[in-house]
């Protein structure tokens, strides 16, 4: 079978869930269109500037002119099978131009999913115009359903760590700090508003137990200067990595952390990967009760939830964690077997047949 794997990124998580799916499937042919080569893959390399949310102006051109691209790509390789890795980038677009690729079967991922009128209405247009559309949790899986969509298919995020072999003290030192014996608590990835890193830090500030606040990720809507004017009287307990992490960085901040903290606003909603890779390395997970993120701390027992975007709740919840003491039980244990690299490419595979 021939597979082509599409995507307008790849740096971050994107390289890792590609790399696992070609590098780790070796039972079909496997290309892929990309904005640079992937070892191992043979690789057309279209960059696609994706900014804007408007689908009128420079940015629509460049979006026709991308798709006319791949599509002259599909017919001359004429795949079994074009998978589109980031789905979520055609909302702006309503999926123009996938009606091109309507005689080959097209398989494609939704990270996130953000609805409203017009969402929905494009969500529904090109759910029409591909083959089978995937998400990977319980509440996205269930949310399609609700709104009429059928070909939709759930396949869990697998974990893309666990190569590292250090204890928690040495990544600690790694990554040049030491928490004293106090936990560690960690905010994970790009400081966008969407994330929420403004609300745990108001949070922090209402914790008398002591803790070290890691923050780790790319500068984003919350740069250096706002989170240091911030961080208030625990700026000496806080460890700051503020760049674009490494998968090495990524994997050792959460083998130093105790707990992976999202306080993510209503906005987001979908797969976390500091909540899988936190998870695979059997972390306790604080979360908002909202979406995807919320059914799954509560439906697998991995940690706690607290009111979104509630500032007092976190807070409480932040509180309640450092004092109480977490045992994974067996439903946290089996939900760590179900992200497994292995059981995701055995889900595409059958996807894909």
């Amino acid at each position: 079978m021939k597979i082509i794997y599409i995507d307008t990124i790849l740096r971050g998580h994107h390289k890792s869930y590609l790399e696992i799916l070609t590098l780790q499937n070796l039972n079909h042919e496997m290309l892929a269109i990309l904005p640079s080569t992937l070892s191992g893959v043979k690789t057309y390399v279209i960059p696609f500037e994706n900014k804007g949310d408007s689908i009128t102006g420079f940015y629509f051109i460049r979006y026709i002119y991308w798709m006319n691209k791949i599509k002259r790509i599909i017919e001359e390789e004429n795949p079994d099978v074009v998978h589109f890795i980031y789905g979520d980038f055609f909302y702006r677009y309503f999926g123009i131009g996938l009606s091109w690729l309507k005689k080959y079967k097209i398989i494609m991922t939704f990270h996130h999913i953000r609805r409203s009128y017009f969402r929905d209405i494009s969500l529904k247009r090109i759910f029409k115009l591909i083959s089978n559309g995937v998400v990977h949790t319980d509440s996205l899986y269930y949310d399609m359903q609700q709104i009429g969509i059928k070909n939709i298919e759930h396949i869990k995020y697998p974990h893309m760590g666990l190569q590292i072999k250090e204890s928690q003290a040495e990544a600690q030192s790694t990554l040049r700090f030491t928490a004293d014996g106090r936990k560690v608590l960690l905010a994970l990835g790009g400081t966008r508003k969407d994330k929420g890193l403004d609300i745990l830090l108001d949070a922090l500030k209402q914790i008398t137990i002591p803790f070290h606040l890691l923050i780790a990720g790319q500068e984003n809507d919350f740069d250096r200067k706002y989170i240091e004017t911030n961080l208030g009287s625990y700026i000496s307990q806080t460890t700051m990595i503020l760049k674009f992490l490494s998968d090495e960085e990524f994997e050792r901040c959460i083998l130093a952390a105790d707990f992976i903290v999202l306080p993510y606003r209503r906005g987001f909603d979908g797969a976390s990967g500091p909540l899988i890779e936190g998870v695979a390395r059997g972390k306790i997970v604080i979360g908002p009760e909202h979406g995807s993120i919320g059914q799954t701390i509560k439906n697998y027992h991995l940690g706690y939830i607290f009111k979104t975007e509630d500032v007092d709740s976190l807070a409480k919840t932040i509180c309640d964690a450092l004092n109480k003491s977490f045992i994974p039980d067996e439903t946290y244990r089996a939900y760590q077997k179900c992200l497994d690299p292995k059981t995701f490419i055995e889900a595409h595979s059958k996807l894909y047949n």
